[in-house]
């Protein structure tokens, strides 16, 4: 595999910021999605019947539902946490910045090649 360019792998604090409101958005469209389809079968109301194969019926229905909106649930999360991870990594990325920048070298008040008296250059 070839190795990356540097400009490849560089990010900035507002890309990442830009993927969380990304995943803060599908989180918003796939739990109005999914909260739409439940509401149309909690609307479809009793079909299975009150016979002892209804009974079963309704029996693993209630479990395999509780199991999606568990799933569901489960799913809202993580879009949740990548959103909060990258948010977190964006203020990681500034503060990198920041104390890159106090890592500088200092440079002198009154270093050697400047007069004492007035502050300029001498020959």
């Amino acid at each position: 595999m070839a190795p990356r360019d540097e400009e490849e792998l560089r990010q900035t604090n507002s890309d990442l910021t830009d993927a969380a409101r990304f995943f803060d958005l599908e989180k918003a469209h796939f739990t109005a999605d999914t909260d739409a389809l439940f509401d149309v079968l909690e609307r479809i109301g009793d079909i299975a019947g009150s016979d002892e194969n209804g009974q079963r019926f309704k029996e693993g229905y209630g479990k395999a539902d509780k199991n999606a909106k568990s799933y569901v649930h489960a799913m809202e999360d993580a879009y949740q946490g990548i959103a909060d991870r990258l948010r977190l990594m964006a203020v990681s990325v500034d503060l990198a910045n920041w104390s890159t920048m106090a890592a500088l070298p200092k440079v002198p008040d009154k270093g050697p090649g400047f007069s004492s008296g007035d502050g300029t250059m001498t020959a």
